[in-house]
């Protein structure tokens, strides 16, 4: 049909990628700031790193309160840490997240936040992130931060898989995504996932981690395990 036969004269009609923004409930900045970013990456073939970082640029995430002190963005010791790494492009998306947020302090403590977020999907425990990452503030918790962080992240992941469906991305690009979002939700890997999901009482990452590496990744193969070998 034509466009005056689809939509009524006089009314305005979400796009497609419109309903994705309204769908997610995330701010329109965010979402303006994410997209664009998004589109700058091959998500097929480019680091889990890469992709975290990305979503660590949302308005959103100031609600959180994630700390860097001064000390430790003075000592350097996460863009390091990145260059250790060495994810494909970083120079050119920590450049690009410079020209955003226009503060070195805050580009760092996105670099924190992402290295952060990538041992979590390691399924490092708590107690070991807290005090890798909260070294300058013993006297409080940072679980709570961690949570809050991987799900917002997780948040974020869920959207920018909604896009690429909207771009008609390749069927593994949409599963990577979603099962990356998966990872930063339940702070597992990927082999741990539908471990996680079953939400069972009791059933920890640390567990759930132990039990993927000793090869029951799925809820049937755990059923069917003797007790006594499990």
């Amino acid at each position: 049909p034509t466009l005056s036969d689809a939509h009524p004269p006089g009314r305005l009609q979400a796009t497609e990628i419109g309903q994705v923004c309204a769908s997610q409930g995330v701010s329109v900045e965010t979402f303006v700031l994410l997209k664009d970013f998004f589109e700058e990456i091959d998500p097929s073939t480019c680091a889990d790193w890469t992709i975290l970082f990305i979503v660590t640029h949302n308005r959103e995430l100031e609600e959180l309160h994630f700390r860097l002190s001064q000390t430790a963005f003075e000592s350097g010791e996460y863009w390091r840490a990145t260059e250790e790494l060495a994810p494909e492009n970083w120079v050119h998306l920590v450049k690009r997240s410079e020209t955003i947020l226009q503060s070195r302090f805050e580009v760092t403590k996105r670099l924190k936040m992402t290295l952060l977020l990538i041992d979590w999907i390691s399924g490092m425990s708590l107690q070991r992130l807290e005090l890798k990452y909260s070294q300058f503030y013993r006297d409080k918790s940072y679980s709570g931060a961690i949570r809050s962080l991987a799900e917002n992240a997780g948040w974020m992941l869920r959207l920018l898989a909604d896009l690429a469906a909207v771009r008609h991305e390749a069927a593994e690009t949409l599963q990577r995504l979603q099962t990356l979002a998966k990872m930063v939700l339940y702070g597992v890997t990927d082999t741990g996932v539908e471990l996680a999901a079953l939400h069972a009482p009791g059933l920890t990452r640390i567990m759930v981690m132990q039990l993927a590496r000793a090869g029951y990744t799925t809820e049937e193969q755990v059923l069917e395990a003797e007790l006594e070998e499990l």
